[in-house]
């Protein structure tokens, strides 16, 4: 035994162990105490709803599917507008009215027709803003090699 541990004395009669505060002593002669009686059943989980209820239709859960080519349309679009002008702008166009079409025939089943028209006026403008950009970035070249600025073999 070391130094530090209790010394082992006989306990009373009746007495299983120590009590702490908030726990009944055991009940003697060391039997187990009795069962509880079950307590009433928990709630259902967080969200769940009332037995027998139906969504309305557009309503969270059970509402119109996304149109993916819409959402790719508005992705295209924002990226054509940033960076990638006619590589992303020209799809953009045709997914968004592709999209559309898809949305319009659906009758309700799909939703993102502003992704789609928003994808649609991105790539339009996308498209507009490149071929500007190419026509102003000719004539600047053009006008530089005119006036001398450029010989043909100095780049």
């Amino acid at each position: 035994m070391s130094s530090n541990e209790p010394p082992n004395y006989p306990r009373p009669e009746g007495e299983d162990g120590p009590t702490y505060p908030g726990q009944e002593p055991a009940p003697p002669g060391g039997q187990p105490p009795p069962a509880q009686p079950p307590g009433p059943p928990s709630p259902p989980g967080y969200g769940a709803p009332p037995p027998g209820y139906q969504p309305q239709p557009g309503a969270y859960g059970g509402g119109a599917q996304q149109n993916q080519k819409a959402l790719w349309s508005m992705i295209l679009g924002i990226v054509g507008l940033v960076c990638c002008g006619l590589v992303t702008a020209i799809p953009a166009i045709i997914l968004g009215h592709m999209g559309k079409k898809e949305i319009d025939a659906s009758g309700g089943a799909q939703s993102g027709r502003g992704m789609a028209q928003a994808g649609f006026i991105m790539g339009i403008i996308g498209t507009v803003l490149s071929i500007v950009g190419a026509i102003i970035y000719v004539a600047v070249i053009a006008a530089g090699i005119s006036s001398g600025e450029f010989s043909g073999t100095e780049f």
